[in-house]
């Protein structure tokens, strides 16, 4: 895939995420929160988590110029 999570390191006293993503061979690295996290998808029911998770995809895809049916995610 073009997308890879390549790295989730716990920092800051295990609150904090630095996640480091290969995209396209390019690597991108950006910082987060657990909390940040949750109240992103706190309230979602699980069904929508999987269709903010499609959605993304799907206009990640869109804008790679690459179809954006019959792909997985593993």
């Amino acid at each position: 895939m073009a997308l890879t999570i390549t790295n989730i390191t716990a920092c800051a006293g295990g609150e904090h995420l630095r996640l480091t993503v290969d995209r396209e061979g390019a690597t991108h690295v950006w910082q987060t929160s657990r909390a940040e996290i949750d109240t992103l998808l706190e309230g979602m029911e699980p069904a929508e988590q999987y269709k903010l998770l499609v959605f993304l995809w799907a206009k990640y895809r869109r804008l790679q110029g690459r179809a954006i049916q019959n792909v997985s995610i593993a």
